[in-house]
């Protein structure tokens, strides 16, 4: 095996949805990808907060970051607020 490749966690980045936010996203387009299915993550092992029939993730961004700790947190801002211009997010204070 390739010595630059790591045995641990990783985060995918599902090509298919990174191809859909490639007109969206422009160059963010793979990050936005990989944020998205990290939140899909933790939705699917029932995270967070129901709330109305919708499952709300609670993060600080040091806590995003610390998930993708290779992100500033302009990074993340600028990620997350193509996201949510799409309305592919929401962010809400519960």
């Amino acid at each position: 095996m390739n010595q630059k490749l790591l045995n641990t966690n990783s985060i995918p980045t599902p090509v298919e949805l990174a191809v859909k936010l490639r007109d969206v996203l422009k160059t963010r387009a793979s990050d936005g990808a990989m944020f998205l299915q990290q939140l899909h993550y933790w939705t699917v092992k029932e995270q967070g907060k129901l709330v109305d029939g919708m499952r709300w993730i609670y993060n600080t961004y040091t806590q995003w970051l610390a998930q993708f700790p290779w992100w500033q947190e302009w990074d993340f801002r600028v990620i997350t607020k193509a996201l949510r211009q799409e309305g592919l997010i929401v962010f809400r204070q519960l």
